[in-house]
C-alpha cells in the first residue's frame, strides 16, 4: 500500500512512522519470528552470551512491537519496527543524547544500547530492530495521579532548551486537506469500512479543527519528546515513573508540547479533569516551565497529530499487502482517533482553565 497525499505526495503508516509526512512509506509486511536462530544472531550482534537466551513478545503498539530478550545475565527490550522505510537513522544520535540530557536532569527512562557496531539499528533478517534496558512495571491505570508528575517532566526536558536539529517534520503542524477527508470518506464507503458512517459523520468537526492546525515559528522549535501519552509511562517496582519510547523525539514548540500533554492526560470522554490539569501546570512552573497556554492554536500539535494518525490508519482501505493483523489494528485506531476527537468548545475551555 501507498498512502497518498496531495496527489504523488504520500503519508507514513503509522502515528509514530511521522518523519517523512511527504515521503512514500510501504505497509509494513515483514515480522520478527524468535526462532533459535534470530536470538541466536541478536546475542551476537550485541556481545551477549547466548546460551538459554530466549525472546518473548510483550505487547504492539502503532510502530513497532516489544519483545523480551532474556539472558544469563539480564533482561532487556528489543523493539521491531514495523515501518522500516520511516527510519531516520541519521536522527538516532540527536535522540539519544536529548534523552541522556534529560536523564541528567532528573527524568526516569530505559536506555537505548548500540550493537557491537555502534549503531542503534539491528537487521534480524527482514526486520529492523532497536535495543533497550528493560523495565519492570505496570502501566498507568489513572492518569491524573500522575498530574504533577507530567507537569515535571515537562518542564525538566523543556528548560533545557535542548536545540532543535534537522528538517522540521510536518506531522506536527500540518494535516490533510478537506478534500483528501472527503475522498477518503467515499473510498472507505465504498469498501465497507466498518468506520465509514463514523467518518462521515465526523467531517464538519475534522475541518473546524483543521483550522485551529498552522505552523509553528522556527524560533519557538526545541528538541521535545513529543509523545508524552500515558501509554508511554510505567509505574516501576520503585514506585518511579519511567518515560518510554523516544522514537519521536524531534523539533516540537514547548507551549504545543504541553497542550498535547493535557488532552493526553486529563481530557476523559470529552471532558477535562480541572484539578489535573490545575495540577500539572502549576507543578510545571514550579520546576521551571516557562511555556503557556496561549489560546486554542496552542492544541495546533495535537490536533495535527490526531487528525494525521487516523487519516494514515484509515488509508489502509486500500492495502493489498497489510496483514489481518494490521488491519485488525487500523480499524481499531480509527474508531478510537474520531472517538477521541475534541470539539473547539472543549478546548477553548481548556485553554482558559490553563491559562488561570
Amino acid at each position: 500500500m501507498w498512502l497518498r497525499r496531495r496527489g504523488a505526495q504520500s503519508l507514513p503508516c503509522s502515528d509514530c512512522a511521522r518523519r517523512g509526512l511527504w515521503r512514500s512509506i510501504p505497509v509494513c509486511s515483514a515480522e520478527l519470528t524468535a526462532t533459535a536462530e534470530t536470538v541466536d544472531h541478536l546475542c551476537r550482534r550485541y556481545g551477549f552470551p547466548t546460551r538459554h537466551a530466549r525472546l518473548t513478545p510483550t505487547v504492539r503498539g502503532a510502530n513497532g512491537r516489544i519483545w523480551r530478550l532474556d539472558t544469563t545475565d539480564t533482561r532487556y527490550a528489543v523493539k521491531e519496527l514495523f515501518w522500516e522505510h520511516d527510519v531516520r537513522p541519521e536522527a538516532i544520535p540527536h535522540e539519544v543524547a536529548f534523552r541522556n540530557a534529560t536523564v541528567r536532569n532528573g527524568v526516569r527512562s530505559p536506555a537505548s544500547i548500540p550493537n557491537v557496531d555502534g549503531s542503534y539499528l539491528t537487521r534480524l533478517g527482514n526486520v529492523l530492530v532497536r535495543l533497550y534496558t528493560w523495565v519492570d512495571g505496570h502501566p498507568i491505570t489513572t492518569p491524573s495521579n500522575a498530574a504533577s508528575w507530567v507537569g515535571r517532566t515537562l518542564a525538566q526536558m523543556h528548560v533545557l532548551h535542548y536545540p532543535a536539529t534537522g528538517p522540521h517534520d510536518h506531522w506536527f503542524d500540518r494535516c490533510p486537506s478537506s478534500q483528501e477527508w472527503r475522498q477518503l470518506a467515499r473510498d472507505a464507503t465504498t469498501a465497507q469500512a466498518v468506520w465509514a458512517p463514523q467518518l462521515a459523520q465526523a467531517l464538519p468537526l475534522v475541518d473546524e479543527l483543521s483550522i485551529l492546525v498552522t505552523p509553528v515559528a522556527t524560533d519557538e522549535l526545541i528538541t521535545c519528546h513529543l509523545d508524552l501519552h500515558p501509554s508511554n509511562v510505567l509505574l516501576n517496582d520503585n514506585q518511579e515513573l519511567v518515560l518510554l519510547d523516544w522514537d519521536n523525539t524531534g523539533n516540537g514548540s514547548a507551549e504545543r508540547e504541553l497542550a498535547s500533554a493535557l488532552m493526553a492526560w486529563h481530557v476523559h470522554n470529552g471532558r477535562p479533569n480541572d484539578a489535573a490539569v490545575l495540577a500539572t501546570v502549576k507543578a510545571y512552573r514550579a520546576a521551571g516551565g516557562q511555556a503557556s497556554i496561549t489560546g486554542t492554536h496552542s492544541f495546533g500539535t495535537h490536533l495535527a497529530t490526531s487528525l494525521n494518525y487516523i487519516h494514515v490508519w484509515a488509508d489502509t482501505i486500500r492495502a493489498s499487502s497489510a496483514s489481518a493483523e494490521h488491519l485488525d489494528f487500523a480499524n481499531r485506531q480509527v474508531t478510537q482517533g474520531l472517538n477521541r476527537l475534541p470539539t473547539p468548545q472543549l478546548l477553548t475551555s481548556l485553554a482558559e482553565l490553563a491559562g488561570r
